[in-house]
This record gives structure tokens, sequence and C-alpha cells, in this order.
């Protein structure tokens, strides 16, 4: 029961995301055709993503190499914040 209103939860989300990108694209494109040469929000946002992505891994390797299996908690606590 649970796992469904997650996926129901997720597909409403990702619902809303695809929503807002072809509302910022079309945005973007009117800024395009007015002759305002800027980065697209849509990259912008593509690439903090990916770099907020890159650096969990980051945490998540450094809290296995160094910590190891002896300081579990603080690495379960470095990662849930």
């Amino acid at each position: 029961m649970k796992v469904n209103a997650v996926r129901q939860m997720l597909d409403r989300m990702n619902q809303e995301i695809e929503n807002l990108r072809k509302i910022l694209g079309a945005h973007e494109d009117k800024m395009t055709e007015a002759g305002l040469l800027a980065e697209s929000h849509r990259e912008i946002l593509d690439k903090q993503f990916w770099a907020a992505v890159r650096i969990a891994g980051n945490v998540r390797c450094f809290c296995r190499e160094r910590l190891g299996a002896s300081r579990r908690e603080t690495c379960s606590l470095m990662l849930e914040s």
C-alpha cells in the first residue's frame, strides 16, 4: 500500500517537473527570439543537479573508505545531512 502511494507521489512530481520544464523552455525561447543570449536556466539547473549528485557520491565514497565499519553511526549521520 505504501509503495503505491510513494509511486503515485513520484509520478505526480515527475509530471509537475515536466510541465515546469515546458514553461521554462517556452520562456527561454521567447528570450532568445528577443535577442537575449544567456545560458539557459535548464542548463544551469542541470549542472547544479549533477554537481550535487557528484558531491553526494564523493561523500559516500569518503565515508566508506575513511570511516569504515567501525564508525557507521558517524557515517550515517554525515550522509543524512
